[in-house]
């Protein structure tokens, strides 16, 4: 459903996204109705809005809203011409007669790309009815603009919905739902992000129609949330002072503060933490030098020894290896750091599996577009062999096994990093990897992520997940996993695990890894990299 042929860059991108994927267009609605009363072309720039309409003719300019002329490619297609009728100020029905056109054409689904609220037996017009997106939480910010009021009110998270419109206002039936962080230092760049994740919700809904053959939804939660309207002059202004102060802040951060994370271990069983939940004393490693640091921990017990394998990253070349250390349990110190592990691409997040008593890392190595696993001697700690486990661009992949099914869950770098999490199946370890079908399983940047090893704890199974949406490393949540099938996946978050108990490195954290008797974190505080600031810095001059 169109209003024209001249559409924005987003709506054309999921169109050709669906037809390229194999989906049929097999016709468009095009609203018809001509606007009777033009105002002046410059009344809109004097009234109660003129700030938020100059700031958006001059100022804001996400590439995702410009304008494209696809009427070379939409012509190809069957064309249905429709003068809606108007009841009260905005609804819109449509005449007997174009409706059993429309009907005709047996269509799955309707995408509202146009027209205004539409009501009536349009609704009912396809087998899944009428989709629309609403760019915002239903439960807190309904109306518009999209991604505004979010960054106005100082949220750290923005949703958008992918529903099925009903004659309620606003409360449709949700077919997908997603939650994502915002970037509040730029309008143009949160509205791009918001307007990319709506492209991956509508792609991965008719995909997992295609597969289940059927729609699953959840009712709209529309009770609560107020109807937001363009904002008036003063409430622009307010907003520009709050984008001003953010852009300085983001900038003088990335300019002057580097992360700086480090690795420790605690003696505790999982069972106490999970009761508990919190760790017992951490001891770290000593800290790397200044271009250096250590991250994405991963542990290795046994009655001789406990190692830690992690990512040991290099600024001035701005690329990760392996390397490992063994903790000693007589001084509760560490040997010295010891390469594993080492491409000409980035390496990071290195999962330990053991499969037939044989050790296996499994590191993130998405530059590579691919997902590998390398057999380990476990006394010498040398790789003796390296095989792909499957071509995907995974980002911090966790393998386990569960009900006779071996697991990967992992983010992709493709759809962000933080966002969606997939999970993958098979019989075998070394066998043949099957998608899940309602790919991903969560949509939510505030736990997507993995962060560390799925475990058994007190009889239940748990997934730690990073929470990313307001900075890197915000926290640990802990995800208890209720159901895990072929066909289902259900999990309920538990609790989360902050950083401010590591005193030293209490900025944040985004790895905990357990072994039989230790738990292994990463957590980070702040410092200045010169090689960073100047790497920087030349960044910021060619942008």
């Amino acid at each position: 459903m169109v209003n024209g042929f001249v559409l924005k860059k987003w709506q054309i991108v999921i169109i050709e996204n669906l037809i390229s994927n194999g989906h049929k267009l097999d016709i468009i609605i095009q609203n018809s109705e001509k606007e009777i009363f033009k105002k002046s072309k410059y009344a809109k720039y004097l009234g109660k809005n003129s700030l938020y309409n100059l700031y958006l003719k001059f100022f804001h300019n996400p590439d995702m809203l410009s304008n494209v002329d696809f009427s070379q490619t939409l012509n190809q297609y069957d064309v249905i011409e429709v003068v809606a009728e108007l009841k009260g100020k905005f609804s819109q029905y449509f005449a007997t007669d174009k409706i059993e056109i429309i009907k005709a054409k047996n269509l799955d689904f309707i995408l509202r790309f146009g027209f205004n609220i539409i009501k009536g037996e349009i609704l009912n017009s396809a087998k899944y009815g009428v989709w629309s997106f609403h760019h915002g939480d239903e439960r807190e910010f309904r109306g518009g603009p999209p991604g505004f009021w979010e960054i106005y009110y100082h949220k750290n998270i923005n949703g958008i919905i992918l529903q099925k419109l009903t004659e309620k206002l606003d409360g449709g039936m949700i077919i997908r739902k997603g939650m994502f962080s915002i970037v509040n230092h730029s309008y143009s760049t949160h509205l791009n992000e918001l307007l990319r994740h709506g492209i991956n919700l509508i792609l991965f809904a008719v995909e997992n129609l295609s597969h289940n053959g059927e729609l699953k939804m959840t009712i709209a939660e529309i009770e609560t949330s107020k109807i937001y309207k363009f904002p008036g002059n003063f409430e622009m202004f307010r907003f520009l002072t709050i984008l001003i102060f953010n852009r300085i802040k983001f900038n003088l951060q990335d300019l002057f503060l580097h992360e700086n994370w480090n690795i420790g271990i605690a003696q505790q069983k999982v069972d106490d933490f999970v009761q508990n939940e919190k760790l017992e004393e951490i001891h770290f490693i000593p800290e790397s030098e200044n271009s250096f640091f250590a991250a994405d921990v991963f542990i290795s017990e046994t009655d001789e020894v406990v190692s830690l394998f992690y990512e040991d990253f290099d600024y001035k070349s701005f690329k990760g290896k392996i390397s490992s250390r063994d903790f000693q349990k007589v001084n509760n110190s560490f040997t010295e750091s010891e390469t594993i592990l080492e491409k000409p691409y980035h390496l990071a997040f290195p999962f330990l599996w053991v499969q037939n008593g044989k050790q296996y890392l499994v590191p993130e190595a998405n530059h590579s577009n691919s997902l590998r696993r390398f057999k380990i001697d476990s006394q010498s700690k040398t790789i003796l062999d390296e095989n792909i486990i499957m071509k995907s661009d995974c980002i911090d992949s966790v393998v386990f096994k569960y009900n006779d099914l071996y697991w990967i869950f992992c983010t992709k770098k493709a759809y962000g990093t933080n966002d969606y999490l997939f999970a993958y199946y098979a019989d075998d370890f070394f066998g043949d990897w099957s998608s899940y079908k309602n790919n991903p399983i969560v949509s939510d940047s505030r736990k997507a992520r993995m962060a560390g090893n799925i475990f058994m704890a007190n009889g239940k199974l748990y997934r730690p997940g990073q929470k990313n949406n307001v900075f890197y490393g915000e926290a640990i949540v802990f995800n208890e996993i209720i159901e895990l099938t072929k066909d289902a996946y259900v999990e309920k978050e538990i609790f989360k695990l902050m950083p401010s108990q590591f005193l030293k490195f209490s900025k944040g954290i985004h790895t905990f890894s357990v072994s039989k008797n230790y738990i292994a974190i990463d957590a980070k505080n702040y410092k200045f990299v010169r090689s960073e600031f100047l790497r920087k810095i030349k960044l910021k001059i060619r942008k």
